[in-house]
């Protein structure tokens, strides 16, 4: 997997996909029976609205898919996992697919304004970089873990 994305914004893992690393990732993901298969049918539905340009005035559908669980149960893997096999099914579509991984405690600042030029910033060079190319496929994923006085929690977004 590719590093950090260097000094223009070092709070962005980017991933070229699919990836080596990621090959068996999706096999190796043991969930309840219904929820790997729900997330692709998603995804997948997701592609197909947009690539027939179906208006969400029309149909109302999100981009957003929110993982939520204890820590360590499997989110960031499965979210790598679902940006690689959507890699992989859409290979001939896009020139090129990107996993783009933020983790929030790199943007958090106890100063609002300081959070707030870091996001800012962040989702600026995240415009720049994926352009207006629609030969570029581009996944978010935005991860939060914290520990707080009721026990571990975390949550990923992906964006799609």
């Amino acid at each position: 997997m590719d590093g950090e994305t260097g000094d223009s914004c070092p709070t962005v893992l980017m991933h070229e996909l699919p990836s080596v690393d990621l090959a068996a990732s999706w096999d190796q993901l043991f969930f309840e029976p219904d929820i790997k298969p729900t997330l692709l049918r998603f995804v997948t539905s997701i592609l197909i609205f947009s690539d027939r340009g179906v208006s969400l005035d029309c149909v109302s559908w999100s981009r957003i898919i929110l993982l939520h669980g204890g820590a360590g149960s499997g989110k960031t893997t499965l979210c790598r996992a679902l940006a690689q096999k959507i890699a992989m099914r859409s290979f001939s579509k896009f020139n090129r697919t990107v996993l783009l991984e933020i983790n929030t405690k790199t943007l958090l600042s106890r100063w609002f304004t300081e959070s707030s030029k870091l996001v800012d910033g962040l989702f600026d060079w995240i415009h720049t970089q994926t352009g207006s190319a629609p030969d570029q496929f581009f996944c978010i994923m935005i991860g939060k873990e914290s520990a707080d006085e009721g026990g571990d929690y975390a949550c990923n977004f992906m964006l799609i």
